[in-house]
């Protein structure tokens, strides 16, 4: 059987089964549901070997949200024993630390490793959470000082929300500014949204597909999530708000797939 064919059958097949699966995880959650919701916001982080960037800027950031109510999960993968004794430093009552033994097993092409890379660690980071709420995070987002608040007070205004975006910055605070109701996914929303989507706790089964890389379309797995959450039929609003930053990967001048690629490829140079 060809690759081709077998990434066709199983993406064909994980669809069948989301379409079933993923609106009946809505409406058990829904049925469940006792109150509209408390305020306390965990943050499943999942990284590999970016410790210094997360301790030198995407902790700070988290830790200095006006929401004082927040929890910070950050989940190794894999992540090595030197690296990770520095963020074992980090002193924070709000900081929940957890290092998977061994690395998760990723596709061996650098895109299609990029399009899934962190589902194993962000799984088990929104086990460990306690939060009303889950905020996604890349581990090298930059999250603004209002972000969270901005955020929750769409719920506030609105109980039957479910899922929150808000607008970001690309590249730097000057930068492009995207906005949740971005069009061009066709979905009527902007599809990425991984640096500004918030989802209610009781929603977090419907969770990361790692084989979202063998699709044709919407591959990266924030795209394949945001997409699943929204056809489940998951409550939906945003904000306004500019709430985060994407920056460019450090060192390479580039954002997203292409950043993330420049940089293993400069750290397999280095040995």
């Amino acid at each position: 059987m060809s690759e081709r064919l077998r990434d066709r059958l199983v993406s064909a097949g994980l669809a069948r089964w989301f379409a079933i699966a993923d609106p009946w995880r809505v409406r058990r959650a829904r049925a469940r549901r006792t109150t509209d919701g408390g305020t306390l916001v965990s943050v499943p982080v999942a990284t590999f070997d970016r410790i210094p960037l997360l301790i030198d800027r995407t902790l700070p950031a988290l830790l200095g949200q006006t929401h004082a109510a927040l929890e910070v999960v950050v989940v190794g993968d894999g992540t090595p024993r030197a690296l990770w004794a520095q963020l074992e430093q980090v002193a924070d009552r709000r900081l929940r630390i957890h290092r998977l033994r061994r690395r998760t097993r990723y596709p061996k092409g650098g895109l299609e490793r990029w399009m899934v890379a962190g589902w194993r660690p962000r799984r088990v980071a929104a086990r460990l959470a306690r939060g009303d709420w889950l905020l996604w995070m890349s581990d090298d987002d930059i999250i603004l000082p209002n972000g969270v608040a901005a955020l929750l007070e769409v719920a506030r205004q609105d109980p039957d929300v479910e899922v929150i975006t808000g607008a970001y910055h690309v590249g730097t605070l000057e930068g492009e500014v995207r906005r949740p109701d971005d069009a061009r996914s066709g979905l009527g929303f902007d599809a990425s949204g991984m640096p500004a989507m918030l989802v209610r706790r009781d929603l977090a089964r419907i969770t990361w597909n790692r084989h979202s890389w063998r699709k044709r379309w919407n591959r990266p797995s924030d795209y394949d999530l945001m997409e699943r959450l929204h056809r489940a039929g998951a409550r939906y609003g945003w904000t306004a708000a500019i709430v985060a930053i994407v920056p460019e990967v450090a060192g390479t001048g580039l954002i997203g797939s292409r950043g993330s690629i420049e940089e293993e490829r400069r750290r397999q140079q280095r040995g």
